[in-house]
């Protein structure tokens, strides 16, 4: 899951945590997800984090 990618690269990147805390989206096959953290996460996925621009 996304959840589960997240607590593995705090793990093995600490200071990517902060920037998770921040908060990111997740693109997975040039599809964004921004809440959906129990997404699976489809083997052979291309998977990006892009940093939440705030706006409106």
């Amino acid at each position: 899951t996304i959840r589960e990618l997240f607590r593995k690269l705090s793990e093995s990147h600490p200071g990517m945590e902060a920037h998770i805390k921040r908060g990111v989206a997740v693109s997975i096959d040039g599809k964004i997800y921004r809440d959906q953290w129990d997404t699976e996460l489809p083997e052979g996925a291309e998977i990006y984090l892009m940093p939440r621009i705030p706006g409106g």
